[in-house]
């Protein structure tokens, strides 16, 4: 018999849940659990209101509860804040939760500050530190101290990268540290495609001739697309295209460039993509460009990866764990657009190639070590560790 013990999952946007927790709920309700979701629907992050609402309703057919809380955007603002540390106590004294699961920095602040005195268990995954190894000192100063003191708070905290385990590791003072290399891929679905390239080409308008390149992404200077753009129309190859999948604040920017320098033949800015339309794309992409100025574990990188494509990519933490140069792409180190021309210029004599091959090789054998079933079976053995219950059977 099932028992009705209940667990938060708590994250500032809904595409935190959508994009990184609906196996983690899938597993909780697997263990009998009650599970209960505290995220900004009204603001949804990377995804459309439209696709929030549906995660929302999705989310209470499965008996998953709900709860809108408007964190706000960055580090919100004082009042913002107040108010979701308050609507998050009164949850707090209303339910007893056996353990809370948070995602994002925000959420994860707020969270641990509403928990005080409330005896809460709390589980912490880290998607990147907000501070980093060459980052500027005023990220250290604002963010680190904060982080470190909330520690405490902590039972357990997740990390995803290596250089953020080192760092909690080394510093924090939370009870215990495990590293979970991500959300895990459809490896599966990446890796073998199903669709005829020729009739995928056709659709998008492109030749044989061409070399496609693809970012998965937000539209955000985080992400760094423009440099690409900028490379792109330097080198005047009316035979290479780049492809953007995402969605995000920068939009407008990046289309303007892009209309003003002449490159829409070119340059397509594709929007938010589901997995079945990301693979049609992948079939004929010949590489992925990530040029991040930050990361935690980039999964769309990982993904790409598994459909065989090397990837373009900055030197940071989160994309560097998985790729190395010249076995599964080419290293931008610090990403400029000198840097961008040369990296375009060899991957273009580098398709139809024997080291193509190789490469496509390689991105497969390396992506594979992250598929979904591994990281669920971590994710499952951290849940049962932690509440001490054996699977439930249904």
């Amino acid at each position: 018999m099932k028992d009705t013990r209940n667990v938060l999952i708590v994250a500032s946007t809904a595409s935190m849940i959508k994009q990184f927790n609906l196996r983690n709920i899938t597993l909780l309700k697997r263990l009998g659990y009650r599970v209960f979701v505290a995220t900004n629907f009204a603001e949804p992050g990377t995804i459309t209101a439209e696709m929030a609402q549906k995660l929302m309703t999705d989310l209470e057919n499965h008996d998953v509860v709900t709860i809108q809380v408007d964190f706000g955007r960055a580090s919100g603002t004082v009042k913002s804040n107040m108010i979701c540390i308050a609507k998050l106590r009164k949850l707090f004294s209303d339910i007893a939760f056996d353990f809370v699961h948070v995602h994002s920095a925000l959420a994860s602040v707020l969270t641990r500050v509403a928990a005080v005195g409330k005896k809460q268990h709390i589980i912490y995954t880290i998607h990147g530190m907000q501070f980093f190894k060459g980052g500027s000192i005023k990220r250290w100063v604002a963010y680190f101290p904060v982080e470190w003191m909330l520690s405490g708070l902590t039972k357990l905290i997740i990390t995803i990268n290596q250089e953020d385990t080192g760092l909690v590791k080394k510093w924090f003072i939370n009870s215990k540290t495990i590293e979970v290399p991500g959300v895990g891929i459809d490896y599966d679905r990446f890796s073998t495609s199903l669709k005829n390239k020729a009739q995928v080409l056709k659709k998008y308008g492109l030749s044989k001739d061409d070399v496609v390149f693809i970012s998965v992404g937000e539209l955000s200077d985080r992400k760094n697309h423009l440099p690409v753009i900028s490379a792109i129309n330097k080198l005047n190859n009316k035979h290479l295209k780049y492809f953007i999948v995402g969605i995000g604040p920068l939009k407008n920017e990046i289309q303007n460039y892009i209309s003003e320098n002449g490159l829409t033949d070119q340059v397509k800015l594709l929007g938010y993509r589901e997995s079945d339309e990301l693979n049609e794309l992948l079939t004929i992409s010949d590489f992925g460009v990530f040029p991040s100025k930050l990361e935690g574990l980039m999964t769309a990188g990982l993904e790409v990866m598994a459909a065989g494509i090397p990837l373009l990519y900055s030197d940071v933490r989160g994309i560097s764990d998985y790729s190395e140069h010249l076995a599964t792409g080419y290293n931008l180190n610090d990403v400029n657009e000198s840097r961008l021309q040369k990296a375009l210029e060899w991957a273009i004599e580098t398709k139809d190639t024997p080291l193509y091959d190789g490469l496509s090789r390689n991105c497969k054998n390396v992506a594979k070590k992250y598929d979904k079933t591994l990281i669920d079976e971590k994710m499952l053995n951290i849940y049962e560790n932690i509440s001490g219950k054996a699977m439930v059977k249904e």
